[in-house]
This record gives C-alpha cells, structure tokens and sequence, in this order.
C-alpha cells in the first residue's frame, strides 16, 4: 500500500513543488522522485552564481539517473 501512494504522490509532485512543504512524507516522496528533478531553468547572474552553483549541484543529486534538462537564461 506504501507502494501506490508514494507512486500517486509522485505523480502529483511533478506538477508543483510547493506541495514538498505539506508534510514530512510529502516531502520524502518528492526528494525521492528523479523524473521531478529532471528539468531546471537558471538564469545566470554575477551574484547568482554561487547560489546557482549550489543549486545546480543539488538538482544533479535529485535528478539521480533521469536525463537533466537545464535551461540557462
């Protein structure tokens, strides 16, 4: 039964990341659905960059084996 809701609740993170904010497992089962992290758009900046960085960095761990699609701007 685990199985199917975390499977359900990553299909309904892939719509919005503020739902990472509700609750604990809500939470887990986001930080542990790759095909969420799959996609990021940066917009680069001189003082971004470090917060960028970082980010970016962040995203590479989430995103696990899924193809990263980045979107610099």
């Amino acid at each position: 039964m685990d199985a199917i809701l975390s499977e359900i609740l990553s299909e309904i993170f892939l719509h919005s990341l503020q739902l990472t904010h509700i609750c604990r497992s809500w939470r887990a089962a986001a930080l542990s659905t790759p095909r969420m992290w799959s996609r990021l758009d940066l917009e680069i900046s001189k003082e971004n960059a470090p917060l960028d960085s970082a980010l970016l960095s962040t995203w590479i761990t989430r995103s696990r084996a899924c193809p990263l699609g980045i979107r610099l701007s």
